[in-house]
Parts: structure tokens; C-alpha cells; sequence
């Protein structure tokens, strides 16, 4: 008996495709190839973004600020205005003006001059004294008195500058030759160096007088003009820098702080500080001693100002005619003077 055929094996249909399968993840390369095609941002755009973000705040806090303060400002002079308009009668106002008459109150030379017209009923003045022109100074009224400001305005009158110097050194005492300051004798020099002895024997209210004098005469002197001032005892002692300076505000207040230093010491030796100045070719020197010196001094320093280019030398005997100055100036085409100190 045969054998049946074998039975094919049994084969089950494919299944159908799960229609909620999830998708399968991308591969390793695929996460690669999306990193690297999406671009950063810049880090200078991101600073360029925050830097116009903070501008834009300061502006506004700026803003808030400045208004802030306008505000109350204006309220405040909105008030003040209506107190003052509301304050001001139409009697103290100007017809066809609107502004507020002031009155004019009257300087203290007025009231001197009415009170003294209303005391004498006849208005007579009185008489000048014809003596008084003598017992003028030249060239110091224009000075301030010791001690107070010297004004300098300029010549339109719209600035004004004010200078103080102090010139009451000492007892405040000044010198007189003739009723003038002797050290303006080189006041017209284009440069003038001033010698002043300061020896012992120059002590007290002397040294006193020269120094306002000295300081008073260098006050005169205009911006173009250039000084120097030179004091000696033993030896010489410059006014720095050791040459001479402008007679600005500058130079000036330079000659005050180096004068009020001097004190009288020492002995007189003239030379050493008269070749000094001779030595800077000023346009003058005015050389003031109290006492005689060797006539050989003398002769050497004309010997050698006239083989220069013979600067005239202008000279000062303190309370006493002094024969080597006279001679000195002589012989140097200055002048002599004496000086003696005021009351």
C-alpha cells in the first residue's frame, strides 16, 4: 500500500503592516547631519543686542529724570512770579513799561554834601588851600592806599580784576625826595633794575620806608615794562629768577613776596650787585645806599658800565647827601637824589 504524500507544511499569510508603529528613530548619522545644519548665534550679535538695550534704558531713565526735574522747577518759578506780580502796586510801575522803578538811594558823599548845604543856608564853599598842590606826591596819588585792593580795569570797563597786594610792611612809612617817590627817577626806563642796600645799619623804620617805596614804584611800572630787584649787604642777593621779569600781575606780586623777605644784615659792599645788574643790560639801575663807600668801587664799576654799554645808573642817598653816590651817578649820566622818610 502506498504511502500518502506528505502534507505541505502549513504556511501562515504575512501579517499586516501595525498601522500605529511608532517610526523607527533615525540613525546615528542622520542626528549628526541635523546638529550640524542648524547655525548658533554670533556672540557680537548677542553683545550688539544687549549694548542697544542698555542705551535704549539709559535713554529713557534720562528722560524720566530731566522731566522729573523741569517740573518742579517750573512750578517754583511759577509761583515766585505770581508773588511778585501779585507784591508790586501800580504806582511803583513805569507807564507803558511794565518794569519795577527802583529808587535810587544816595552815596555817602551825598548825604555828607546835603547835610552840609542844609547846615549852611548860604551854600558857599569852602576855599581851596593854594598850599596843597605842594604837599601833593606825583605819580602816588593814582595808588591805593596801604593795604587795599588795587582795581585794574580794562579800558571798555567790562572786566575788572582785583589785585591785593600788601605794601604796609613795617610802620607803613614811606621816602620822600622832593615830595615824590625817589625810585620812580627810572619809572620811564623800557627796564630798570633796582639796588637797594640792606646792611645793618639800614635797621628799623628805614629799611621800613624803602621797602614801600620800593614796592610802590614797581606797582606804577605797565605790563610792557620789565624789573628786577637786587638787594645787597656783604654780597648780592637776586630777586629770582636772577634776571629780570615782566611787570605784569605776575612779576609784581614776585617783587612783593621777595622785598617783605629782606632784613637788614651784614656790611656794604655795593659792586657785586650793581655788576649784576649791569650785567642784565636793563635800560636803567637806581642804586639806594644810607652810607659812603670806597671811591674805588666807584671808579671800577663806571670803568666798566662804560666799556659795556654805559647803562645810566640813577642813585639814592638815604637821610643824607652820600658823596660816592652823587659821583657814581655823575659819572654814569643818572641822577642823584636824597631821600628821607615821612612822618
Amino acid at each position: 500500500m502506498k504511502e500518502p504524500p506528505p502534507m505541505p507544511p502549513n504556511r501562515q499569510p504575512p501579517l499586516p503592516p501595525k498601522l500605529n508603529q511608532p517610526p523607527s528613530p533615525p540613525s546615528l548619522s542622520q542626528q549628526e547631519y541635523t546638529r550640524n545644519s542648524e547655525t548658533p548665534i554670533h556672540p557680537t550679535v548677542l553683545v550688539t543686542a544687549l549694548l542697544t538695550i542698555a542705551v535704549i534704558v539709559l535713554i529713557i531713565a534720562w528722560l524720566i529724570m530731566t522731566i522729573s526735574r523741569n517740573l518742579p522747577g517750573t512750578t517754583a518759578n511759577a509761583t515766585q512770579s505770581g508773588a511778585q506780580d501779585s507784591s508790586t502796586t501800580p504806582d511803583e510801575t513805569k507807564m507803558g513799561t511794565g518794569t519795577e522803578e527802583t529808587p535810587i538811594q544816595p552815596t555817602h558823599a551825598e548825604s555828607e554834601t546835603t547835610d552840609k548845604t542844609a547846615s549852611d543856608p548860604s551854600g558857599s564853599q569852602p576855599a581851596e588851600n593854594p598850599n596843597s598842590e605842594s604837599e601833593k606826591v606825583d605819580d602816588e596819588t593814582s595808588q591805593p592806599p596801604f593795604g587795599e585792593t588795587a582795581n585794574n580795569s580794562s579800558n571798555h570797563g567790562d572786566t575788572q580784576t582785583n589785585r591785593t597786594r600788601v605794601l604796609n610792611t613795617g610802620s607803613g612809612k614811606r621816602l620822600s625826595a622832593d615830595g615824590t617817590n625817589p625810585f620812580l627817577i627810572g619809572g620811564d626806563a623800557t627796564s630798570t633794575i633796582f639796588v637797594i642796600d640792606k646792611s645793618s645799619s639800614m635797621s628799623g623804620a628805614a629799611f621800613s620806608s624803602v621797602r614801600n617805596s620800593l614796592l610802590r614804584a614797581i606797582e606804577t611800572l605797565n605790563a610792557t615794562q620789565r624789573f628786577s630787584v637786587i638787594f645787597f649787604d656783604t654780597t648780592a642777593h637776586p630777586m629770582p629768577p636772577n634776571d629780570m621779569v615782566d611787570a605784569d600781575d605776575k612779576g609784581k606780586d614776585l617783587a612783593t613776596e621777595f622785598v617783605e623777605k629782606m632784613s637788614p644784615s651784614g656790611s656794604t659792599n655795593p659792586y657785586s650787585a650793581t655788576r649784576m645788574a649791569l650785567d642784565m643790560h636793563p635800560g636803567a639801575v637806581v642804586v639806594l645806599s644810607d652810607g659812603d663807600f670806597d671811591i674805588t668801587e666807584v671808579k671800577r664799576i663806571t670803568q666798566e658800565n662804560q666799556m659795556d654799554r654805559k647803562t645810566p645808573i640813577h642813585c639814592i642817598g638815604l637821610q643824607s647827601h652820600i658823596r660816592t653816590l652823587q659821583k657814581l651817578a655823575e659819572d654814569n649820566s643818572g641822577t642823584y637824589r636824597t631821600a628821607t622818610v615821612s612822618p
